[in-house]
């Protein structure tokens, strides 16, 4: 890759030498040769002095000087030093939110600086290591590669991506790994629910054929022997000492172990609705809390229900839609949380009151789970903190 980016950006130089973009151009080149020494470059020096001679009033005409061990020109504090000092500090006292949001600021405020590309590795490296949100870090890397193509930070980035995508790969194959022997021990209290019902059919069973044989083995009443007393001296009439449970009897029992594994008939059905908006705020970095009206879903939806939403209509964004869970209901107002960072949260997060969105839901039975599971574990990305109250 050095070799071509070489190229390219001496190309870029000599289609127009005195453009904006050439002492950027010329930083870059500088550390092409600074990293690749057993290439034949012209050494950074050359660059550097390019730099300071026909750009001075560069912002890389100071990083120049300061590679060349010349003094500095008594201009102002440079702002984004200054930003990406503080965020150091910030990271030193463990505020490590905070250093990514200041890190984040100096790419958006100052692209030019020789800072903008260094900022955007560090907040990468931040969320890997101290936030552990490596999906967020991915996006850092992977903008330092593309934005930033032939620079130091740019190689650091391709091997820390490699890096993480491994450890990805590795997380996700486990939690696979790990649903499968959850599945397997499911259906297995499954079977142990259905033993035990069918015991309880057995047991009601043998009841009704032990209580019809003793009525149909009883000493038939002679004629003309009379009726037999039935009363107490003073007392009222004798009472039967008990009775034998019959099919009827155990079909009323209500138990949650009989309702799981009676469950009858399933009443499925898909319905698309057609929701106005009521907001869309941006609650974190990048994570967007939407509520949209829908007296349905709000009266019918049950813990654990997804949506299925569109984000643009035909033609105007991604093909497929996006599920979500719902977050929290108040009122006939359903709440969805989520993080944009693709194409179509984007777009969804964009979304504004009055605007409308197409929601494909599906209505079905729910697992019963209460005597099944012991414990339950919540797991989720980077919306782990947030409350799920619904």
């Amino acid at each position: 890759m050095p070799d071509s980016a070489f190229t390219w950006y001496n190309q870029s130089l000599l289609a127009n030498y005195h453009s904006q973009r050439s002492p950027r151009i010329l930083f870059v080149l500088a550390e092409l040769s600074r990293t690749n020494p057993e290439k034949r470059f012209p050494t950074p020096e050359e660059y550097y002095e390019k730099i300071e001679r026909d750009f001075p009033e560069s912002v890389y005409a100071e990083e120049a000087r300061r590679f060349l061990g010349k003094a500095t020109s008594l201009k102002k504090t440079d702002a984004a030093e200054d930003l990406y000092i503080q965020a150091e500090k910030q990271i030193d006292e463990k505020q490590y939110r905070t250093a990514v949001k200041t890190l984040s600021v100096v790419p958006q405020k100052y692209p030019d600086s020789p800072l903008a590309v260094k900022s955007t590795y560090a907040a990468g490296w931040v969320l890997e290591n101290f936030l552990l949100q490596p999906e967020s870090a991915i996006v850092r890397y992977r903008n330092v590669v593309q934005n930033y193509k032939g620079t130091y930070f740019a190689q650091l980035a391709v091997l820390r991506l490699d890096a993480v995508l491994r450890e990805d790969s590795i997380r996700i194959s486990k939690a696979i790994t790990d649903s499968i022997k959850t599945s397997n021990a499911i259906a297995d209290s499954l079977k142990t629910v259905k033993a035990i019902a069918d015991s309880i059919k057995a047991a009601a069973s043998a009841r009704d054929s032990i209580a019809a044989d003793t009525t149909a083995h009883r000493s038939p009443i002679k004629p003309g022997a009379g009726k037999k007393d039935t009363t107490h001296a003073g007392s009222g009439p004798i009472k039967p000492s008990g009775t034998v449970p019959g099919k009827d009897t155990l079909n009323n029992i209500k138990s949650p172990l009989i309702d799981t594994v009676k469950a009858e008939g399933k009443n499925e059905r898909t319905v698309q609705h057609s929701c106005p908006v009521v907001s869309c705020n941006e609650v974190a970095e990048k994570t967007y809390l939407l509520r949209f009206r829908s007296s349905e879903i709000a009266t019918l939806a049950q813990a654990g229900q997804f949506v299925n939403v569109l984000v643009a209509e035909t033609g105007e964004g991604p093909l497929l839609r996006r599920p979500f869970s719902i977050a929290r209901i108040e009122g006939k107002t359903p709440e969805l949380l989520f993080h944009a960072i693709g194409p179509g949260t984007v777009i969804l997060s964009k979304k504004k009151p009055g605007d409308e969105i197409n929601v494909l839901v599906h209505w079905a039975e729910r697992f019963a789970w209460t005597l099944i599971l012991k414990r339950l574990t919540l797991s989720a990305g980077e919306l782990v903190l947030h409350r799920f109250p619904f």
